[in-house]
């Protein structure tokens, strides 16, 4: 390793050896090495982008769907366990929160969309009731799609919460 190596090396590591976190080293790294490193790096990266989320579908544009602040309470939906729901045609069902009822106070929960799973979550609460978790905006289901919510327990009925938006 050349001198003009260690001193980038030790530059880079000293504010973190200087606080305590970590002890001071000496690495050497072949520069080829870190090359392929960095090429791997990048290629599973492109990998990774390129793999399609459960659920969707290359056809849907869902740049074009309206996120409403506060709908209109007509346009509430309130998917209930064992009861699916099909959106209809021309609209988009915009998923804003799941939980449940029950006697239990934690249950696995599950939304499903054309019978796959898109959204898993660990209920766990310090008593049993109703109550749901908040779901970040970006999950909808298109016209014509069947979604449903299970629970991990028989004593549960899962709840998913939205609104419908015009497509």
């Amino acid at each position: 390793m050349g001198t003009r190596q260690k001193e980038v090396l030790v530059a880079v590591l000293r504010p973190f050896a200087s606080h305590g976190w970590m002890k001071q080293i000496q690495l050497t790294i072949h520069p080829f090495s870190a090359l392929i490193g960095a090429a791997l790096v990048c290629l599973t990266m492109l990998t990774v982008g390129a793999i399609a989320v459960q659920g969707s579908s290359s056809t849907r544009d869902v740049s074009a769907i309206e996120i409403v602040s506060d709908p209109h309470p007509r346009d509430f939906v309130r998917v209930v366990e064992d009861a699916p729901f099909t959106v209809p045609i021309g609209r988009i069902l915009v998923v804003t929160g799941m939980g449940m009822e029950g006697s239990v106070d934690s249950t696995w929960l599950t939304c499903m969309l054309n019978g796959s799973p898109v959204l898993i979550t660990y209920s766990n609460t310090d008593k049993a009731g109703a109550f749901h978790h908040p779901i970040s905006r970006g999950l909808t289901a298109m016209a014509g799609d069947a979604v449903f919510v299970d629970s991990s327990h028989p004593s549960v009925k899962g709840i998913l919460l939205g609104y419908l938006v015009d497509a």
